[in-house]
């Protein structure tokens, strides 16, 4: 697994779209604030978020399992380009209602990572070594861990959260440019080993 370019077009999709969920949940009751929403208007938004997390879950489950995972990691990463955008646009105008929609969608999304981690380790690399690879692919969380308290210190300097919203476009959209070629990298892997 770990010699096959499509482990790592993966890793840069899980590991992206899990640090910038992390880094937002981190910081969504500091968000709510920042833009002036009232502190149980917060509470239901953060209780909200976490409630897409559990059923983000099950539900992602379902979809895989009648799309096929390929097809929801990209619908995945395009909630996340969209989601950046609305962040953006909820921070600036202080559209509280709309920050917690972002907050449920981003729930949801950021529970159907460990689904697809699980499901993709199976499908593409196969039962012998299931629990082996998929450990080492779990284990792409540390990155997204470490790395998400960088929002925390991107908010100090210039006392907004936009500089992060903007770098988490950015990064949303190069976790969509991964997955769409990963197929790619699939296909010649396979070809690869069938002639081994």
């Amino acid at each position: 697994m770990l010699t096959s370019p499509c482990f790592y077009l993966f890793s840069i999709w899980k590991v992206i779209l899990s640090l910038l969920g992390q880094a937002v949940i981190g910081q969504a009751a500091l968000i709510a604030a920042d833009i002036g929403m009232p502190a149980t208007l917060s509470a239901i938004g953060v209780g909200l978020l976490s409630a897409g997390n559990g059923l983000g879950r099950p539900l992602s489950g379902w979809l895989a399992d009648r799309f096929g995972s390929w097809k929801l990691m990209v619908a995945l990463s395009a909630i996340f380009v969209f989601l950046s955008i609305g962040m953006v646009a909820a921070y600036q105008g202080s559209y509280a209602h709309l920050l917690i929609l972002l907050f449920v969608l981003l729930g949801l999304a950021y529970g159907s990572m460990a689904l697809l981690a699980s499901s993709f380790t199976g499908e593409i690399y196969g039962m012998k070594y299931y629990r082996l690879n998929y450990g080492v692919v779990s284990s792409t969380s540390i990155v997204g861990t470490l790395v998400a308290s960088y929002i925390s210190i991107n908010k100090t300097a210039p006392g907004s959260y936009l500089n992060f919203f903007y770098i988490m476009i950015g990064a949303s959209l190069f976790s969509f440019l991964s997955v769409v070629i990963l197929p790619f990298s699939i296909r010649r892997m396979n070809r690869k080993y069938e002639h081994t």
